[in-house]
């Protein structure tokens, strides 16, 4: 896959929600993690961002944006990164079984459709 790939087409209605976002009034500190941030400090920072963006207007937009785009850094729609990792995956495994599951009916299908015709055959075999 091309590099920015997954990035949408930039058309301003695309990110006009941006413009109602409530973590506009804050510094993107809140939001991402400076290095080597770890443990309570890091677990507060994230809190406070999550409290923002759980009164935040857009934030179904902030959060399909995100997991769309598979952001790797900081707090959008109120997910941390391991939140969207986790998400993301799931939607992929998912996805996956789905896809799985679908080509498995399908073949199931196909040879029970075949078994019909071969029945059908004998039949009109035994008629003739």
């Amino acid at each position: 896959m091309q590099e920015g790939a997954l990035l949408p087409r930039p058309l301003e209605s695309d990110w006009k929600w941006q413009e109602a976002a409530a973590c506009r009034a804050y510094p993107t500190e809140m939001f991402f993690h400076p290095d080597g941030e770890r443990g309570p400090r890091r677990k507060a920072r994230e809190a406070n961002a999550k409290a923002i963006c759980a009164s935040c207007p857009v934030i179904s937009n902030c959060r399909e944006q995100a997991l769309a785009l598979h952001e790797p850094y900081g707090i959008w729609g109120g997910l941390s990164e391991e939140e969207r990792v986790e998400i993301i995956n799931r939607r992929e495994r998912n996805k996956r079984f789905g896809l799985l599951r679908g080509d498995l009916e399908t073949n199931q299908e196909i040879s029970l459709q075949s078994n019909s015709v071969d029945s059908n055959t004998n039949s009109i075999a035994q008629l003739a």
